[in-house]
């Protein structure tokens, strides 16, 4: 049985296409995740504004905490087609939680942004819902370079950037989630090693079933 082998590009007018493609897609790939960045960055700040200004009314009534989850997860879906991140969602326990809806999926999606800023390429992210007598939660597990201890400490302060830190990290989208959380009467607290990175945000009930 024959192999065929397969030609060379050795065409100076094919190989200049080949290079102008190649050179097309990351122009566009580095457009798409500058803009997206920005446009974050200045969302947030005015959010924060607001927060700072007492002007923010929350509007609280009973919502699904899957809902809440999977309208974030449309929020950073671009983000992970252009790092191919796949989200992978567990419903342990699914929960009603007394919240702004509108808020608390800002809160989830800045959360989810940062593990995917400090996510590899190509690689996963998990995330549990659960409910006891006590709390609903949810839990977002990334798989990147962990948090150092001194670092640690001040993940949820405005404007801080780890060792770790992207270039594209902005340092506002954690201290924006703790601002919208804590709103909701919730807690959000992380934990990290050199292979997992760990947030867990609760939603405590003011009547134990």
């Amino acid at each position: 049985m024959l192999i065929k082998k397969k030609k060379k590009i050795t065409c100076p007018h094919c190989q200049s296409r080949l290079y102008n493609s190649v050179r097309n897609f990351v122009s566009i790939y580095l457009y798409q995740h500058h803009v997206i960045n920005i446009n974050f960055l200045v969302q947030a700040l005015l959010k924060l504004s607001k927060f700072d200004a007492n002007t923010v009314h929350f509007i609280k009534k009973e919502n699904d905490l899957e809902m809440i989850v999977k309208e974030a997860i449309k929020n950073v879906s671009t983000l992970c087609d252009l790092r191919n991140i796949n989200i992978k969602l567990n419903i342990l326990e699914n929960a009603k939680v007394e919240c702004d809806a509108k808020w608390q999926i800002e809160a989830i999606t800045n959360i989810i942004k940062n593990a995917i800023e400090h996510s590899k390429d190509n690689s996963s992210i998990i995330i549990n819902i659960d409910n006891n007598r006590v709390y609903s939660k949810i839990e977002v597990i990334d798989f990147g370079d962990g948090i150092s201890k001194r670092d640690i400490k001040h993940i949820f302060e405005r404007f801080y950037k780890g060792a770790n830190a992207t270039s594209n990290s902005i340092g506002i989208g954690l201290a924006l989630a703790k601002t919208i959380i804590e709103e909701d009467k919730g807690t959000i607290a992380v934990e990290s090693n050199e292979s997992n990175t760990k947030f867990t945000i609760k939603y405590f009930k003011l009547t134990f079933e």
